[in-house]
Parts: structure tokens; sequence; C-alpha cells
């Protein structure tokens, strides 16, 4: 960077060194008497309106991306985020064989965690919604006619309780309950995007899925929920299919504990029922929900931070270099405004004029950045070219014609 800017110094510091250095003597006299030459002025106009079509994109973009963060920022997930705590929970295959071995741990987790008064409710969740972590599975629809399609769905494996700790409502049907154990007839809940695509003209209650490619049983649905934003707020939810844990156990899960109304310590709680459960057993990632979320979107932070200070920057860059190309012009006119002034024209002619000079290549490198670029940028840009060229128009508006004259 320290390199690309000395070297950009020293090319177009050259060029106009160079101009000057050419010999062309006649012209310069002949150019020197008429004030400023039309060419000098439109090359320094196009460096203008260059300037503010850039400046204009840039700006564009950081508003793009500030107005995507807040609005993220603002929008509903499906689920209420307040006074959550996650943990990862990671079982061995060695130490937990049996899928009835997991069940148990899992089980003594979830009942230490009831009884604990810090906490108001927890469940178990395979991956987290909005946390970077996604499963996804083929299952096939239709199993009731015979015919039968496979399609893509979000894969969320849960524990009852889950709806209600996330609290994320059910439309239709009912959540998962104690009674959906191992030897309970196969069921699950699909969510409203799950049931626009595969089912959208047929009631989803009672209908049959099956997960896998293989002949796993059939999947009786017994609820619809809520639409939940699961891999990221700015994209759509995808199609989801919970199934309870107790009927497929996994030993990779994520503890999710919403703390009672007042109270603290969510962490300590959850770090005592896993002891509880196996005291050799550690818990890794835990934070509260509201730390992941801010660390899943730093880097989206930092990007409009920078952004904004670059914007900040060309917007500084566009002012100075509007004034220095009119306050240059303005230096050169002083003759051409002395006679026009002797002639009889008033300062508000001048201020106008040289105003009018002023915005012309701004507003030509607005029109070259507006189709990247929204109207309420270019406005802000407008009127900082307007303040820009009205210092050397007000100055230029004061020139007495008598002393002009004088000096010629």
């Amino acid at each position: 960077g320290l390199a690309l800017a000395l070297a950009t110094g020293v090319v177009f510091g050259s060029i106009p060194a160079w101009l000057q250095t050419r010999g062309e003597l006649a012209p310069a006299l002949q150019e020197s008497s008429r004030g400023s030459t039309g060419g000098r002025r439109r090359t320094l106009k196009a460096l203008v309106a260059a300037e503010m079509a850039l400046a204009l994109v840039l700006v564009a973009a950081t508003a793009l991306l500030i107005r995507s963060l807040l609005r993220q920022q603002y929008m509903d997930p499906g689920f209420d985020r307040k006074d959550l705590t996650i943990a990862y929970v990671l079982l061995s295959q060695e130490r937990y064989p049996e899928d009835a071995q997991v069940r148990a741990f899992y089980g003594r987790v979830l009942d230490q965690i009831a009884r604990d008064a810090r906490i108001q409710s927890a469940a178990l969740v395979q991956t987290m919604p909005l946390a970077g972590d996604n499963s996804y599975l083929n299952v096939r629809t239709g199993g009731e006619s015979g015919a039968t399609r496979e399609e893509m769905s979000g894969n969320m494996v849960v524990s009852p309780g889950y709806f209600a700790t996330m609290k994320i409502p059910l439309v239709a049907g009912r959540a998962f309950t104690a009674a959906d154990h191992q030897d309970a007839q196969p069921v699950a809940v699909v969510n409203e995007t799950f049931v626009k695509r595969y089912w959208p003209r047929a009631e989803a209650l009672g209908r049959r899925v099956r997960v896998g490619r293989g002949e796993g049983p059939w999947l009786t649905v017994v609820g619809v929920a809520r639409d939940v934003r699961h891999t990221s707020l700015a994209e759509p939810p995808r199609p989801e299919l919970y199934r309870p844990f107790a009927q497929a156990p996994q030993r990779v899960m994520t503890v999710v504990a919403r703390a009672a109304t007042g109270a603290s310590g969510t962490a300590e709680a959850l770090r005592a029922a896993v002891k509880e459960g196996d005291p050799d057993q550690p818990l890794f990632r835990m934070q509260s929900y509201g730390a992941l979320l801010s660390t899943r979107s730093s880097g989206e932070r930092a990007t409009a931070k920078v952004l904004g200070i670059l914007s900040a920057i060309a917007l500084i860059l566009a002012a100075v270099g509007t004034y220095g190309v009119m306050a240059y012009t303005a230096a050169l006119r002083v003759r051409e405004i002395g006679v026009r002034m002797a002639l009889g024209a008033r300062g508000t002619d001048i201020f106008r004029m040289m105003v009018g000079g002023g915005l012309v290549p701004a507003v030509t490198g607005l029109a070259l950045g507006l189709p990247a670029a929204y109207a309420a940028v270019a406005a802000l840009l407008l009127v900082v070219a307007l303040a820009a060229a009205a210092i050397p128009a007000w100055r230029a508006m004061r020139v007495d014609p008598a002393r002009v004259l004088r000096e010629e």
C-alpha cells in the first residue's frame, strides 16, 4: 500500500511537471493572456467527474452493507434469541458404543438441568440454528399412495422441550413428548417451508416420510413448526424435518438452556449437569447465544467499519478535488470576472456561473456512478460538491473590478 501510494504521487505529480517543460512558450503566453483554456478546464472537470463517480459507488456499497446488517439485527429468526446459553457435547464411540448408553447419559443431563432453579427450560438439538452447523438428509415423501419421490431437507434431531425452550410456535399438531421413545411409533415434525414445497395442496398431519436412501421406517408427521432461519438471517428458511432424540440418538449434541428470569449462572448449571451425567465428560464451545451471533457477524461488522472509513475518505477527497479545481479555475478567470463585473455583471451572476461550472463535472460523475448506487447517496455527494464549489464561487463574486483592471 505504501509503495502504491508513493508510485501514484510520483506518476501523477510528474504529468503536470512534464507538460510545463515541453518548451511550447507561445501557446503558454497566449493562454496566460486569455485566462484559462477550455482544454485544461475540460481535463480538470473530467478528473472531478471520475472522482465523484468512484466516491458514489463506494458510499453506496457501504450504505447497502450497513443497511443489510441493520436489517439482519432486527430480523425475526423464528425463535427468541434472548437468555439462551449453548454448549456442545461429544460422546466418544469407545465410551458410549450403544444407543441406549447415549440416551441414558443425555437423559441424566436433562433431568439434572430440570431440577436447577437457574434454568427455565433446556433441550438437546443436533445443529443449532445460526451457529454455522448444518445437517442435510434425503427424505422420501408420498408413502401413503405407494408412489414416492426423493427430496432434500434439513436434518434436526431434538429432544422433547426443544420447541418450548427456543419458543418456536407450532402452527399445527403437537411437539415431541416423552411418549415418543425408541419403541413408540416413529414420528416427525416438519416446518412450514417443508409443507409448502413438498405438500403444497395437502394436509401435512398424518402424512409419512422416510429418512435416507435405505429401507428405514416411515415417520408419521405429528406437527408443523414455524419456519426458522437456520443457515443465516440473510437466507430464507430451508425445509426442515425434526426427529425425536430418543428415536434417532446422536453422540454429538448441543445443549441449549434458557435462563430463568433474572437468574445468572447458566454456564455453571450446565457444567454441573454434565458432570452429574458423567464426571469425565467435558463440555466445549460453551457461550451465550448472543456472543455466538456476535462472533458469527464480526467479519461483516469489520467490513462495514472499514468501508465506512473509506467512504468518509472518498467524500473528503471528492470535496477537496472539487474545491481545488474550482479554486484554480477561479484564479485563472480573475481577469474575465473583473471584466464581466466592470460591464455590469452582479455578484450573484458570478456566483451562479462559478457554482454551475463546479456542479457540471459533479453531476456528470454522479450520472456515471448512479447505476451502481442509490439516489439518496447521490444527493449526499451532490451536497458535498455544492458546498465545495460554493466557497471559491463566493470568493469570486467579491472580486474588485477596479483593482483587477488597474493591475492589467
